[in-house]
């Protein structure tokens, strides 16, 4: 089973809730994840920042540029 899968499962959550709470915590990593890449040098550093961060919490890149509203 999938994380989300997981979380449907464990909280009886519905497919939209589940998506929006792993939404949540993948952005707060993400975040964290950012902060410490600019302040250590390593963003800057990076060829495409994009790609740094997409392929260092392994996101597919697809998504995080589509229209989430």
């Amino acid at each position: 089973l999938t994380a989300l899968d997981n979380l449907k499962d464990i909280f009886g959550l519905n497919k939209s809730k589940a998506k929006r709470i792993m939404l949540e915590v993948f952005s707060i990593f993400y975040l964290r994840r950012l902060s410490k890449a600019f302040s250590q040098g390593e963003l800057e550093r990076a060829t495409s920042k994009g790609i740094f961060l997409c392929s260092e919490q392994h996101f597919d890149p697809f998504p995080s540029s589509e229209d989430s509203s």
